[in-house]
C-alpha cells in the first residue's frame, strides 16, 4: 500500500471533504423543511405575545392621527364625498290650473227650449207667436175655441205642439175652466177630462200643467196623469208652479218622459223683465248645457224674443223642441226606478248640482216666498 508522504496535502484534502459534507447536510435539511415527506403535516409554531398587565384606572388615549375604522363592509358601496356640497334648490312647482269658468261648464251647442203657454185664447198674440219663430214650442189651452186651424198652421210651420192642461191651483177662487183636473175628482172623471183635452186638436207631442199648484202635489193624481201620457207616448213638462210638486218623482216610478221648467219669462209684462229672464235662461244653458223657459203670448215677451233669438247662433246656443230635453225612467225590479237617458239629448236631471230658478207660485202669492227674488203678484188664472 502506497502511503502519501505529503502530510500537508492530506490535511487540505480532508478539510475540503468535511466542508462539502456539511454543505450537503445543510441543503438537505432545508429541503426537508420546505417539502415534508408524504403523510406528514407541517407544524407551525405561533408565538403568543406576552400580554402586559395594565394598571387599574388605566384610560387609553387615542391618537387622533390614527385612522378611524370603516363603517361599511364593502368599500365599493361607499359613494365618494363631493368636493363641495351643492346648493339646495326648492323643487319646481307648477301653478295650479286656473279655475274653470262657472258660466261655461259644458260643451256647445247649448240647448234651450222656449215654451209659450196659454196659446189659443188671445188669437192676435197667439198668431204672432206662431209667426215669430218655428223653433218655439207652443202649448194650447184645450178649451180655446176653434183650435183646428191655428194648430194645423203652427204644426205646418214646424212648431212642436203641446196641450196646456188646466189643473187645480191652491187658490180655490181660481176657475180652471171647462176642461181641467181637480183633486176631488174620481179617476174616471180624470180620464174623461184628459180625453176631452186629447180631442181638442191634433199633432201634439206632450202636455204641461196650467196652474196646478195643488194638483201637482197629489201623488195619486200625478200617477194617473203619467200613466195616461205614457200610454199615448206623450211627455210631461212640469211648469213648477210650486216647488212641492211630486211630478218628477212620479215620472220616475211610472216610466214617463218628463222635464221641469227652469225660468218664467214674463210674470212682469215689461221688456226689461223679459230681457233679464232671457239672460238668466241663457246663463243656465251655458252652465248646465240646457234650460227650459216658459213664456206667454204677451207684447213684452214677443218683443224680447224677437230681439234675443237672432243673437243665439253666435253664442252656440240652439233653440230646440221641449221634447228633446225630456228623459225617461224605466221601472226596475222590486219597485226601484232606474234612470234611462237618451243617448244624444241632454236631460234635465243629469247633474245633482244643476242650478235651477226656484220660483214658488201660490195662489195668491204669500207674503214670504222661497224664491230667489221678490216676485210680483201673478196674473189671475195663470197658475
Amino acid at each position: 500500500m502506497k502511503r502519501y508522504h505529503n502530510p500537508r496535502g492530506t490535511f487540505v484534502f480532508v478539510s475540503i471533504s468535511v466542508a462539502l459534507m456539511l454543505t450537503a447536510t445543510a441543503v438537505q435539511s432545508v429541503l426537508q423543511k420546505n417539502n415534508p415527506p408524504a403523510g406528514m403535516k407541517p407544524t407551525i409554531t405561533i408565538e403568543k405575545p406576552n400580554p402586559k398587565k395594565e394598571p387599574l384606572n388605566y384610560q387609553k388615549v387615542i391618537d387622533p392621527r390614527e385612522p378611524k375604522p370603516f363603517l361599511y363592509e364593502d368599500l365599493k358601496t361607499v359613494e365618494p364625498v363631493p368636493e363641495s356640497i351643492p346648493e339646495y334648490k326648492e323643487p319646481e312647482t307648477k301653478p295650479p290650473p286656473a279655475p274653470a269658468d262657472k258660466t261655461t261648464l259644458t260643451k256647445p251647442p247649448y240647448k234651450i227650449a222656449i215654451i209659450i203657454d196659454d196659446m189659443g185664447m188671445d188669437r192676435k198674440r197667439s198668431r204672432a207667436m206662431v209667426d215669430l219663430d218655428p223653433r218655439l214650442t207652443l202649448a194650447f189651452l184645450p178649451y180655446a175655441p176653434d183650435l183646428g186651424g191655428i194648430t194645423q198652421d203652427a204644426k205646418a210651420q214646424g212648431h212642436e205642439l203641446m196641450i196646456h192642461m188646466p189643473m187645480q191651483p191652491t187658490n180655490p177662487d181660481l176657475d180652471i175652466g171647462s176642461i181641467g183636473l181637480r183633486e176631488n175628482m174620481s179617476e174616471e172623471e180624470w180620464g174623461e177630462q184628459l180625453d176631452k183635452a186629447f180631442a181638442a186638436f191634433d199633432g201634439y207631442a206632450g202636455l204641461n200643467n196650467h196652474m196646478g199648484s195643488q194638483l201637482t202635489q197629489n201623488p195619486r193624481a200625478m200617477q194617473f196623469v203619467m200613466e195616461k201620457l205614457k200610454d199615448r207616448g206623450l211627455f210631461f213638462i212640469d211648469s213648477k208652479t210650486i216647488a212641492a210638486s211630486v211630478a218628477a218623482d212620479i215620472a220616475k216610478e211610472s216610466g214617463a218622459k218628463m222635464a221641469s221648467r227652469d225660468v218664467f219669462l214674463d210674470h212682469e209684462n215689461t221688456i226689461g223683465f223679459v230681457r233679464g229672464a232671457l239672460a238668466k235662461t241663457e246663463k243656465l244653458a251655458l252652465k248646465n248645457g240646457f234650460a227650459i223657459a216658459i213664456g206667454h203670448p204677451k207684447d213684452a215677451t214677443i218683443e224680447g224674443l224677437r230681439e234675443w233669438l237672432p243673437t243665439l247662433a253666435a253664442k252656440q246656443i240652439e233653440i230646440v223642441p221641449a221634447s228633446t230635453l225630456t228623459h225617461s225612467y224605466a221601472v226596475a225590479n222590486a219597485g226601484e226606478s232606474q234612470e234611462v237617458k237618451p243617448p244624444e239629448n241632454p236631460t234635465l236631471e243629469q247633474s245633482p248640482e244643476r242650478e235651477k230658478e226656484e220660483i214658488i207660485f201660490s195662489d195668491p202669492l204669500p207674503e214670504t216666498s222661497q224664491s230667489i227674488a221678490p216676485l210680483p203678484e201673478p196674473m189671475p188664472g195663470l197658475y
